[in-house]
């Protein structure tokens, strides 16, 4: 009987009520993590089954994706996406977007927008043009870099750069109208009369070889070829505005007025290994394609018959 009485009085001691109270306590608490990963668990099995079945009609999803409306795009990307993070890049008006996928994968895009609607210029199309601008390339390789823009844009971003007194580009085949694939189609159709050039600005590297050439008495191929993006017309009149009505070439008459050196090598093959000068790199090689002599214009015909040859 004491001891029974002595065990009664120890249970109804403080030390063990609080005892047994963060007992139960520390019960409750996980009670509830359990029943939280239980549901947490149940989640993760409703999206694994709905991406599951997402799965099998993956296929058709993808076959009439063109076809859905917005909306059940929407739900098909938010199966597959558990968030987006945007951040603007600086003063291009680009955002670069980063897509998180549920299976812990992303993928980073950048998006290009204005108020206007007008198509913005993305950060590595800007370094880009920077580059090819202090490497002082051609304009068909600058064209054939930016192909999703014409010509008259890349011109426009060129002077915003460099400033567009330091801007000049020739030869210039290319339309101000025209993107990359635009030239390629009318160089296709047209064939060299797409390349024709003489109404471009010169180079200074072009003035200065059409200097030395004229110093040294060079004849008429040998500049032709030294500058075969100008026909013998454009070379012509250069060489008056330069050094006057008087100016002499030698060897002349053996372009016509409209031709390159490219035209006459299509017109003599057999000469073209036994001209003693190389044809300047100043273009790429191209194919050849005979034009028709244009006929100069009547105040041309009246100049001096020492001028430059007949032709």
């Amino acid at each position: 009987m004491g001891a029974l009485v002595g065990s009664f009085n120890f249970l109804q001691s403080q030390t063990l009520l609080q005892a047994l109270e963060r007992e139960y306590a520390n019960h409750e608490q996980e009670k509830a993590r359990l029943e939280g990963k239980l549901a947490d668990l149940e989640q993760r099995s409703e999206e694994q089954d709905s991406l599951i079945a997402l799965a099998n009609q993956a296929e058709l999803v993808l076959a009439t994706w063109t076809d859905m409306e917005t909306e059940a795009q929407q739900a098909v990307a938010q199966a597959f996406i558990s968030r987006i993070v945007v951040t603007v890049l600086g003063k291009h008006s680009v955002a670069r977007v980063e897509i998180c996928w549920r299976d812990n994968t992303s993928d980073t895009i950048e998006v290009a927008y204005r108020a206007d609607g007008s198509t913005i210029w993305f950060t590595w199309e800007v370094e880009a043009l920077t580059q090819m601008l202090e490497e002082k390339v051609d304009q068909i390789t600058m064209s054939a870099t930016l192909p999703d823009r014409n010509w008259h844009a890349i011109r426009l971003k060129a002077c915003e750069i460099i400033g567009s007194r330091n801007f000049h580009m020739s030869p210039k085949p290319i339309r101000d109208e025209e993107k990359y694939a635009d030239y390629l189609a009318r160089l296709e159709r047209d064939g060299e009369k797409a390349n024709k050039t003489s109404g471009n600005r010169w180079r200074k590297d072009e003035l200065e070889a059409l200097g030395c050439l004229l110093d040294s008495g060079a004849a008429q191929l040998e500049i032709a070829a030294a500058l075969p993006v100008r026909t013998w017309e454009a070379i012509r009149k250069k060489i008056v505005k330069l050094r006057g009505n008087s100016a002499m070439v030698n060897e002349t008459g053996k372009l016509g007025l409209g031709e390159t050196i490219h035209d006459y090598l299509a017109r003599n093959p057999d000469q073209a290994g036994a001209m003693a000068m190389p044809i300047s790199g100043n273009s790429k090689p191209r194919r050849s394609t005979k034009m028709p002599s244009r006929q100069p214009p009547a105040s041309a015909r009246v100049r001096p018959p020492s001028l430059l040859g007949s032709g």
